[in-house]
């Protein structure tokens, strides 16, 4: 009986089977004794075998789609559980002494191991390498494998966590086996540990100490930069990497007058007032036709019903959300408005991943005089950037090794404020149509209350 499972085509509903395929996937489902053998073995797969491959899903810990990939969790969980019932033993994890992932120690064993089984699994890109560095490859990898496997997708492994667990487990089958070699003692006892292991711990203090160069390297050089930048008038680059640097890992609250007129908020903040504006003369199905999948709330239709004189509350929307996610090397440079494409350093350096949120918790109010209909309410504004270094340009390169092996944290730019809004709509045969609206700032005791 051949130890793993292989079939070349994915089996279930809606997938194009073939027989070998199927038999081969029943085999496997009568091993783990979730299909009883009944009658004659069959190439074709029936309600029975998609309800077993179900309850494996399920006992798992995966998505119940009664699908089967090569090489997928389901695959894998199988091949896993044969192992398991044929050795009569379960791993418990990779054996981390310690967390892998952003701003945790990372030791280079411990990150060799999960790299290890990412590569097994095929996670890790092929140019990665077990390089004992928790880089952007085994960063990647590791978000990939929690997704797939339906784990908490952070990218960390801890020990005995169920990343850890779960990556044991499914690694384990297709490591390669072990030989059994006669390791000579050292002289003068044979209760001494082997030359190997020696070697073996001799090599984890040098990495050790080799990442703590890495660390110390990548810090003087991002303190480096910073300074350069302050010398070139830059400021907001340099104030986020020093922070970065400080390894608190708390947000950074700033105040709206230093971050109005910069790019994500400028850009956030006009998307969401013309959401919020368009809402007043658009229906809700008309915008979820031109594209516009964000407005929640249909107020042209309690626009249409006013009568002159009537003075009504508009619902609240609940939050009209704007979300852009910059790369490290595009961040600005594009034009926006009246001005021309750019490259803009200090954004570049100080900027991760935008969100913007709106809110008008309160809804709006609405008058109707006549043929005009005045509305004016209060919109709350969080602009939110999670400063990780992520990507593949030098900057985010050092970043990752001054995170991994020095004091560095991410953290998130958080900035938050609020606008009046008030409108002018008139009635024009027989249709709303604006005449102006006009935004004011809140002080900001009146902002996110």
């Amino acid at each position: 009986m051949s130890k793993l499972l292989h079939f070349s085509n994915p089996v279930g509903d809606g997938e194009s089977e073939n027989q070998d395929d199927v038999m081969a996937v029943r085999n496997a489902l009568h091993e783990t004794g979730d299909l009883p053998k009944t009658g004659s073995a069959s190439g074709w797969r029936d309600h029975a075998m998609d309800e077993a491959m179900e309850k494996v899903q399920r006992r798992n810990g995966l998505w119940p789609d009664r699908r089967m990939r090569p090489g997928g969790p389901t695959h894998r969980v199988i091949d896993a559980e044969r192992k398991e019932k044929r050795e009569g033993k379960k791993p418990t994890g990779l054996g981390l002494q310690g967390s892998v992932g952003p701003g945790d120690h990372n030791s280079p064993t411990d990150v060799r191991k999960v790299q290890t089984g990412l590569d097994r699994l095929g996670y890790l890109e092929k140019h990665a390498g077990l390089s004992g560095i928790y880089d952007q490859p085994t960063r990647s990898g590791l978000h990939r494998f929690q997704m797939e496997y339906n784990l908490r997708d952070d990218g960390v492994a801890n020990p005995e966590g169920e990343t850890d667990r779960m990556m044991a487990r499914t690694s384990a089958p297709l490591a390669a086996p072990k030989i059994a070699k006669p390791r000579p003692a050292l002289p003068g006892t044979s209760k001494s540990r082997s030359v190997a292991d020696r070697l073996e711990n001799a090599w984890d203090d040098i990495a050790d100490f080799s990442g703590d160069i890495i660390g110390n390297v990548a810090e003087g050089a991002l303190s480096t930069l910073s300074k350069a930048a302050r010398s070139m008038s830059m400021q907001h680059g340099p104030d986020a990497v020093d922070h970065f640097l400080g390894g608190t890992g708390m947000d950074r609250q700033i105040p709206a007058a230093h971050t109005m007129g910069r790019h994500p908020v400028e850009t956030g903040v006009r998307v969401n007032q013309k959401r919020f504006e368009d809402a007043f003369t658009t229906s809700r199905a008309a915008a979820s036709h031109l594209g516009e999948a964000n407005q929640k709330q249909d107020y042209l239709g309690h626009l249409e019903k006013m009568a002159d004189g009537d003075i009504i509350m508009l619902p609240s929307t609940g939050s009209d959300y704007w979300e852009n996610a910059y790369g490290t090397n595009d961040h600005f440079n594009q034009g926006r408005g009246d001005k021309p494409a750019r490259f803009d350093p200090d954004e570049h350096f100080a900027t991760g991943n935008s969100t913007f949120l709106s809110t008008a918790s309160n809804g709006f109010t609405a008058v109707r005089r006549g043929d005009r209909i005045f509305v004016f309410g209060s919109v709350d504004h969080v602009w939110k950037d999670v400063n990780d270094y992520a990507g593949h340009d030098p900057l985010a390169m050092i970043a990752q090794g001054a995170q991994t092996y020095g004091d560095a944290k991410e953290y998130a730019h958080i900035s938050n404020f609020g606008q009046r809004l008030e409108g002018e709509l008139r009635i024009e045969n027989g249709k709303i149509v604006p005449v102006h609206f006009r935004w004011s700032h809140l002080p900001a005791e009146a902002s996110l209350r």
